[in-house]
C-alpha cells in the first residue's frame, strides 16, 4: 500500500451539525492522495451515524473511543497516520476547493517542514466574516523558505491555529510529538512549539484555503477557570523550553510566545504572587508590544492597562 501525501486528522466530539459539510468538504478534493482519519470523541449525538456513512471510503479511518478530550483523541490519530504530511482540521471547518492540489504544488519540489496558509472566519452559514489582518503582514514573507525563529516571528504571528499549516510527520515521529493530555487550550500553541524546536524548513502560503467556523458555542467562545489551568500549564513548559534553548534568536521567539500566553491569563490570575511572576518575566527583555509598554507604564500599574494596549495593538496592526 503506498503511504498518502496527506493523513488528515478530525476529532469529532457531538458534530452533528456541521461534520457532514466539513468531510464534503474533504471528499470532494480534486487531488485524492490522502487519508481520513475521523475520532469519535465519545459523541451522544447523531455525529457516529454520520460517521460511518462515510467509513465506507477505503481512504477513511474511524476510531470510535469513550470521551477523553481532544488531545487524546489527536494523538489517537498520530498513532495511526500514515501520510508524509499531517493535516487537522476542527469538525465544523471547512477546506476549500483545491485546498490540496494548491498545497500538493507548493510542496512537490522542495523539502518543506511546516507549510503555513490563510484562511477566511466563516459565520454559523459559511458567510465571511471579518477580515484577517495578520495576512497582511504575513505576504512579505510569501513563498521564501524561513527558519523556525522566523517562522514563529513573521509567519505565526501569535495565531497558533493547528488547522493553519501541514506539519511533516517524519519530525513527530522521530521526536514523538503529541498533545498534552486533558489540556483544552492552547495544547495546539505547545504542540507547534515543540514542533518548531525540531523543524528546519518553514514557508508561507498567502492563499486562504481553510474556512475557519467562528460561533458562540466554540470551545474558545468563553474562558473558564480549566481554561486558566491550561494555560498556565502550557506556559509553563515552555519556560522550561525557553530556559534550555542555547539559540538565541529562537529563544527570544520562545519568550513572545511564553509573553502571549502570559498576557492572555494575567488579568484572571488567582493570586498576587501569579501575576507578579508573570509580570516579572515578560518585562524582562520584552519582545511583545503589549510587554514593552507595560514596562515603561511601570511594573505595578501596567498591568492594569494592559486591555487597554491590546486594544491598541490591534488597531496599529490594522494600518502597517
Amino acid at each position: 500500500m503506498s503511504i498518502p501525501l496527506f493523513s488528515i486528522i478530525i476529532p469529532v466530539y457531538n458534530g452533528e451539525k456541521y461534520i457532514e459539510t466539513c468531510l464534503n468538504s474533504v471528499i470532494n478534493q480534486t487531488l485524492k492522495d490522502w487519508e481520513l482519519i475521523l475520532i469519535d470523541d465519545g459523541s451522544t449525538d447523531k455525529t457516529s451515524v454520520f460517521l460511518n456513512n462515510y467509513y465506507v471510503n477505503k481512504n477513511i479511518h474511524l476510531i470510535s473511543k469513550s470521551n477523553e478530550g481532544v488531545s487524546i483523541a489527536r494523538n489517537k490519530g498520530l498513532d495511526i497516520a500514515k501520510g508524509e504530511y499531517i493535516l487537522f482540521i476542527d469538525a465544523d471547518d471547512i477546506l476549500y476547493p483545491d485546498t490540496l492540489s494548491i498545497l500538493y504544488d507548493s510542496l512537490k519540489n522542495v523539502k518543506i517542514d511546516y507549510l503555513r496558509y490563510e484562511y477566511q472566519t466563516i459565520d454559523i452559514n459559511g458567510n465571511p466574516l471579518y477580515p484577517n489582518y495578520e495576512a497582511k503582514v504575513r505576504r512579505k514573507v510569501s513563498n521564501q523558505i524561513l527558519d523556525a525563529a522566523d517562522c514563529i516571528t513573521h509567519i505565526v504571528r501569535n495565531e497558533y491555529f493547528l488547522w493553519s499549516g501541514v506539519f511533516r510527520k517524519e519530525i513527530i515521529d522521530k521526536y514523538h510529538l503529541r498533545f498534552m493530555e486533558g489540556c483544552t487550550y492552547n495544547e495546539d500553541t505547545l504542540f507547534m512549539l515543540q514542533f518548531f524546536m525540531y523543524s528546519k524548513t518553514h514557508i508561507y502560503l498567502s492563499q486562504t484555503i481553510y474556512g475557519y467556523r467562528k460561533f458562540e458555542g466554540a470551545v474558545t467562545a468563553k474562558f473558564t477557570k480549566k481554561n486558566y489551568q491550561d494555560v498556565k500549564r502550557v506556559a509553563e513548559i515552555a519556560c522550561q523550553i525557553y530556559n534550555s534553548c542555547e539559540n538565541p534568536r529562537m529563544q527570544k521567539a520562545i519568550k513572545s510566545v511564553i509573553e502571549a500566553l502570559y498576557s492572555r491569563i494575567i488579568e484572571t490570575a488567582y493570586t498576587r504572587h501569579e501575576a507578579d511572576s508573570m509580570i516579572q518575566f515578560c518585562c524582562q527583555h520584552p519582545i511583545q508590544y503589549e510587554w514593552k509598554m507595560i514596562k515603561l507604564l511601570g511594573y505595578s500599574t501596567g498591568s492594569k492597562y494592559l486591555p487597554l494596549i491590546r486594544i491598541l495593538q490591534k488597531i496599529i496592526r490594522k494600518f502597517y
